[in-house]
């Protein structure tokens, strides 16, 4: 979105992105009526009552997959999808023959994306049934977590200091010993890396406690009613492939949680175009965005959804009852639809554009694509 001119919509609401300003605003507005503006509301704050809020038999894909609907709030058509990729691309400094040519850029980031999914979903299990990451096992081809397997901290110390045959813990004059200031800065290091993956939204799903209260960690009673007993969960990426991406420019979620009155801003221009035509009414209020934020249009969001192919195990008991999953010992091809975001920043030319770092803020559409546009 440019504040200084006053260009057809495209250019107003796709900024100036040098070598693509060729591409038609057609390829992008809808000319069909909208259906319904949910989207632009907050996620849904009905956290599920599942311990794991998992799509385990996602063998089906996902219906607005079929619809080619990627919540951007634009034109779905063959050729909006092409322009939308190609404006990604170039905000992401893909050379322009990857881009037209082999398409590598797009198996590369969807290989990078399945690792980071497998990554995450390790940190998922750690918040849902508060174990630490040592506890998942993490290797580059899968996760894995067997809670019938795992060793907690204290058994782990009770038997170095039962092969060692003393304990040489010290403790400080508070009371604190060594090893629990050693345990505390590794659960702060891992809330990091954990938080660095997952937008915060999407990671309440899966914190203990914020389940409505629900208590799933594995070291509460076991005898209390529809208390987690055994949880296992085994994740093999096999392959993964870009659905959709797409570039929301002059606005990030950061935005959106320093001034709600932002939410659906961009898809809001989107409707008055589809509503009234009016190139000057949608240049106005592209200035009038550009003005509400801080940083005056120079960041931009990538939002990409990632299909991923995956061998799974996966089940959740309370007792000998069945809460989540299949109980048998056959792995399943699953396919996950995970979103994935970035923020980038203005440079003095494309290529000088600062890209961030990609975090997950979906899953399967648990949040309805975390939708903040």
């Amino acid at each position: 979105i440019r504040a200084t001119t006053r260009r057809p919509a495209v250019s107003l609401v796709f900024q100036n992105l040098n070598r693509s300003q060729y591409i038609s605003p057609h390829f992008f507005f809808s000319t069909t009526p909208d259906q319904g503006d949910s989207s632009t509301l907050s996620p849904s704050d009905k956290i599920p009552s599942l311990p794991f809020p998992w799509r385990s038999n996602a063998t089906e894909p996902l219906p607005r997959l079929s619809a080619n609907d990627d919540l951007s709030g634009l034109k779905n058509t063959a050729r909006s999808r092409f322009a939308k990729k190609v404006t990604a691309g170039l905000e992401m400094k893909t050379p322009m023959w990857q881009l037209f040519v082999t398409k590598s850029w797009e198996r590369e980031l969807a290989q990078n994306c399945a690792f980071a999914f497998k990554n995450a979903v390790a940190g998922l299990l750690s918040k849902a049934f508060q174990v630490p990451l040592l506890q998942i096992e993490n290797s580059d081809e899968f996760v894995r977590y067997d809670s019938t397997v795992s060793v907690s901290n204290k058994d782990t110390k009770t038997m170095q200091v039962e092969e060692g045959g003393e304990n040489d813990e010290t403790v400080d004059e508070t009371g604190v010993s060594e090893d629990d200031v050693v345990a505390a800065e590794e659960k702060e290091s891992e809330e990091q890396y954990i938080s660095a993956m997952i937008e915060e939204t999407l990671l309440k799903l899966y914190t203990s406690g914020s389940r409505n209260d629900e208590k799933t960690s594995l070291e509460h009673d076991h005898e209390k009613e529809n208390t987690v007993t055994e949880v296992f969960l085994s994740v093999k990426p096999i392959d993964s492939r870009l659905e959709s991406i797409f570039l929301i420019p002059s606005l990030t979620r950061d935005d959106v949680k320093e001034n709600e009155s932002l939410r659906g801003a961009y898809r809001e221009i989107e409707s008055t175009f589809q509503e009234s035509g009016d190139f000057q009414m949608v240049s106005d209020m592209a200035n009038d965005l550009i003005k509400k934020v801080k940083h005056g249009g120079k960041k931009r969001s990538i939002i990409v959804d990632i299909s991923i192919n995956c061998l799974e195990r996966f089940y959740v008991k309370s007792g000998q009852q069945l809460i989540q999953g299949d109980d048998d010992s056959k792995e399943k091809e699953v396919t996950h639809l995970v979103r994935f975001e970035m923020q980038t920043t203005n440079g003095e030319t494309v290529q000088d554009r600062e890209l961030g770092s990609w975090y997950i803020i979906d899953i399967d559409d648990q949040l309805e694509g975390n939708v903040w546009h």
